[in-house]
């Protein structure tokens, strides 16, 4: 081989090594030889983003720690009575059931007694909706608003649309047997988490 010819090859290898492997292994683009799949620099940057995802490990077993020990630290009465207000699922048969002792002990029927399941729910919460009616005077209504108030379970009172009895003209069958009981209609939701 002649020294000019070696010569040659001295500068033109390193020139291919540099554009057909270095080059490309660094920054990712295409080379004469090869193409990478990462280049140096992108693995530098998800580097980074390791250690700092790592870093932050401690910050959320310190979370973790501390969400436990305030956990811990709720009796299991109160954790009894928390599942009561809000649980995970709702049993409609025991929840009709609910409603239906806690009318009996205001001395009133229940009549119509719907428990619908809601399909859409709102944000983590799901909800049956209940409706029922009675007819009643108005203190044991009020007494039995009183005593589902106290109920554990969590509920919001969408509606309640109260009515006077009235005698329908031209029905001679129509018979009001107390005249001061109401006609009362009430809606409400009952929520429990997804």
């Amino acid at each position: 081989m002649s020294p000019k010819l070696f010569n040659f090859l001295l500068i033109i290898l390193p020139v291919v090594l540099y554009f057909g492997y270095l080059n490309p292994a660094y920054t990712g683009v295409e080379g004469l030889v090869w193409t990478p799949t990462n280049s140096i620099l992108s693995l530098q940057t998800q580097n980074v983003q390791y250690a700092n995802t790592l870093s932050q490990i401690s910050l959320i077993e310190q979370g973790a720690l501390d969400f436990n020990k305030d956990y811990n630290g709720v009796s299991e009465e109160k954790r009894d009575k928390m599942e009561i207000m809000l649980p995970d699922t709702v049993d409609q048969i025991k929840l009709r059931n609910e409603i239906i002792l806690i009318a009996a002990k205001s001395n009133i029927a229940v009549q119509a007694l719907k428990v619908e399941k809601d399909i859409k729910g709102e944000g983590n919460l799901n909800f049956y909706t209940v409706t029922f009616s009675v007819k009643s005077r108005y203190p044991a209504f009020k007494k039995f608003m009183e005593n589902y108030e106290k109920n554990m379970r969590f509920f919001i009172l969408e509606s309640a649309s109260i009515e006077r009895q009235e005698k329908k003209e031209g029905d001679p069958n129509a018979v009001i047997i107390d005249d001061e009981a109401l006609n009362i209609s009430v809606t409400s939701r009952v929520y429990y988490m997804k």
